[in-house]
């Protein structure tokens, strides 16, 4: 019961070390300027369906939620951070079944990974 404990405390430090960094408005590396100037530029339906300016390349998800995020919020670096935010916390979530698995994982015996025994 402890071990779930730390891991949910783990989770909600996470969580709000995440919510400090985008609060902190530290401002976008190159890579994210160029995502950020097609998702601004470009309107919704050519977003998904051309290819991205710079050679960049997103999944549709991400810029479905990045388009509506600035049309939302405007262009401005929160906006274009929120989805990132939201997509992290949302990965650690407990409700996605990982915290059920058994801790330590188990372990395979050498012989189930070895090579396959020789006939005499």
């Amino acid at each position: 019961m402890s071990a779930t404990w730390a891991v949910v405390a783990l989770l909600v430090v996470g969580a709000a070390l995440r919510l400090v960094q985008y609060s902190s408005e530290a401002s976008l590396w190159l890579d994210e300027l160029a995502l950020a100037q097609a998702i601004i530029s470009t309107d919704l339906v050519a977003l998904l369906t051309r290819p991205l300016p710079f050679d960049q390349v997103a999944p549709k998800g991400f810029l479905l939620f990045q388009k509506l995020a600035v049309l939302t919020l405007g262009p401005g670096d929160l906006a274009l951070r929120l989805s990132r935010s939201c997509v992290h916390c949302w990965r650690c979530q407990p409700s996605r079944g990982w915290l059920a698995a058994p801790w330590p994982p188990p372990v395979r015996s050498s012989r189930s990974c070895s090579s396959p025994r020789r006939r005499r």
